[in-house]
């Protein structure tokens, strides 16, 4: 309870136009979005480019902000649709081509990283979407749904096609 009050603290102390209460709010918010972010886009560059835009958002609309509804939820889900703008407009991202540590992901993959990157590179925005909201970051198929504003149902379809084309692409990895 402590943690909802100071933070309907700093929201209405942002919307009063206190810099320092909206410096708090980006750095208590920070890591959420830019893990998801970073495992969305693939680049440090492009995780960050989003980040900036979730947290521009975020001042535009924090005068309707509710605390006590989730603001974490609102932020994934901005992180979310952020990404998948960016990633519609340029349509294909390349993982190779910048590196990304395994440092940077919320939680270490097994097997190759490199090979991960480069299936997860395979896979449609909205299955990568899928696949890092459940498998990397443990979200429920449900709650995943809310963020992507899809049924539970399509969430669990996409993450199953994401599944098959990351074992088809680690399998030929692993062969080689």
């Amino acid at each position: 309870m402590k943690g909802e009050t100071e933070l309907t603290q700093l929201i209405q102390m942002a919307r009063l136009g206190q810099e320092n209460a909206f410096s708090l709010l980006v750095k208590r918010f920070e890591g959420l979005v830019m893990k998801v972010a970073l495992t969305m886009m693939g680049t440090h560059h492009d995780a960050q480019d989003a980040t900036q835009d979730v947290f521009l958002r975020f001042f535009r609309n924090i005068h309707v902000m509710d605390a006590d509804l989730g603001v974490a939820a609102w932020f994934r889900k901005t992180t979310v649709r952020v990404c998948l703008n960016l990633l519609e407009r340029r349509k294909r991202i390349n993982f190779a081509e910048q590196p990304v540590s395994p440092d940077q992901f919320p939680t270490r993959p097994q097997g190759s990283f490199q090979a991960l990157k480069q299936g997860l590179a395979q896979l449609t925005a909205r299955e990568r979407a899928a696949f890092v909201l459940v498998y990397l970051f443990g979200y429920s198929t449900t709650e995943t749904g809310e963020t992507l504003s899809i049924a539970a149902g399509t969430v669990k379809s996409l993450c199953f096609r994401a599944r098959g084309k990351l074992r088809e692409h680690l399998e030929e990895e692993g062969s080689q």
